[in-house]
């Protein structure tokens, strides 16, 4: 208790004495660079929906290849407590996918910073 309390206490003192001080804008500069910022989003936000979806079709290979490797325990349970009620052939097949599973995490999560920064080329 008193371990984590002693790390509470210097985290937020790190965050105190780190701190930056924010500065205030001035109202009438950010009425001239309006123009500019909705010309920006116009010309943008094709893009940024491009990197949106790429980057949640991303997220969402993650999760099912991280859903797969559970495939691997659940298939050595089929092909061999399930074998004589005829779960032999699902339990390898679903063995193959839990082994194939981690490489397929490893590279979705490799993919995903691409996925980011290169606007939603890659789907």
């Amino acid at each position: 208790m008193i371990k984590h309390l002693k790390n509470f206490l210097l985290i937020i003192m790190l965050c105190f004495f780190t701190a930056i001080p924010l500065k205030a804008l001035e109202p009438s500069s950010l009425i001239s660079a309006a123009p500019q910022a909705a010309q920006l989003a116009q010309t943008w936000s094709p893009h940024l929906i491009r990197t949106l979806n790429s980057t949640g079709t991303g997220l969402l290979k993650i999760g099912t290849a991280t859903f797969n490797i559970f495939k691997l325990p659940w298939g050595l349970l089929q092909s061999t407590l399930g074998a004589p009620f005829g779960y032999f052939g699902n339990g390898v097949q679903n063995m193959g996918e839990g082994l194939y599973a981690p490489c397929e995490l490893v590279l979705q999560v490799l993919l995903l910073p691409v996925r980011i920064i290169s606007l939603g080329a890659i789907y």
